[in-house]
């Protein structure tokens, strides 16, 4: 429940089983199987222990508790990366397509997650553009066709309860996600929050890769430049081939 719970952007924290009447509750962690690879799974953990609203002792370390995942060592398996476009905006849209061709290389199902509007736009432009195999999510839930190669755009509250072998993460920099918001600490701090859990389930939706683009001379998120401090996240450098 506690999982679920960090999937749900704009849930509420309950108070428990009791709630609902049901009495006598005791926790216990039961063995969870992942389908992610470690590397993915440290780094979707090292996030969400950030969130103080979902972090506590009800809240299992699923890093210790996975019987099964995709090993690290699979043919398909990167560790999280950092790569950062050249000439603003343009270029940020066009090293996602090139990433993308690269991926598809041997990866099937590929999904960009963008956290932010403003780089939504030329994303799907180009995209558009191109002859890949594009469906652009516009909702929670919908059945997607993966049983064949696809690329899917969507924005974080759309993904849950899907799975990708690849994922491209857009719009993670510092002062875009989470916006700054000045005089009011309160509505910072929720923002903040917003902002992890919608990092977490990005994160992992990926079963083997996970790439983080930045656009030119952007930072990473401080969350993610924690994590990179941490070696959970690699620098793949700049694209540049464009």
């Amino acid at each position: 429940m506690a999982l679920d719970e960090a999937q749900q952007l704009y849930g509420q924290r309950s108070a428990g089983l009791a709630t609902l009447g049901i009495k006598d509750i005791t926790n216990e962690s039961l063995p969870s199987i992942h389908r992610s690879t470690r590397a993915i799974v440290k780094l979707a953990f090292f996030v969400i222990q950030r969130c103080t609203e979902l972090f506590s002792a009800d809240f299992p370390d699923f890093t210790k508790i996975a019987d099964e995942m995709a090993p690290d060592s699979h043919p398909l398996a990167i560790p999280p990366q950092f790569e950062t476009a050249k000439n603003g905006t343009v270029g940020l849209a066009a090293a996602i397509e090139q990433r993308v061709r690269i991926l598809r290389r041997n990866i099937r199902q590929i999904a960009i997650i963008c956290h932010s509007d403003q780089y939504w736009a030329p994303i799907l432009e180009i995209l558009q553009r191109s002859n890949l195999p594009l469906y652009v999510m516009e909702q929670r839930g919908e059945k997607l066709p993966l049983d064949q190669p696809i690329v899917v755009l969507a924005r974080p509250a759309h993904v849950g309860g899907q799975e990708f072998d690849a994922v491209i993460l857009v719009g993670l920099e510092q002062g875009v996600v989470p916006p700054r918001v000045a005089g009011n600490d309160a509505l910072a701090a929720a923002v903040e929050q917003q902002a992890l859990r919608e990092i977490y389930l990005a994160v992992t939706r990926a079963r083997y890769q996970v790439v983080i683009m930045l656009s030119h001379r952007a930072s990473p998120t401080p969350v993610l430049r924690d994590a990179a401090k941490s070696g959970l996240i690699k620098s793949a450098g700049a694209s540049e081939r464009l």
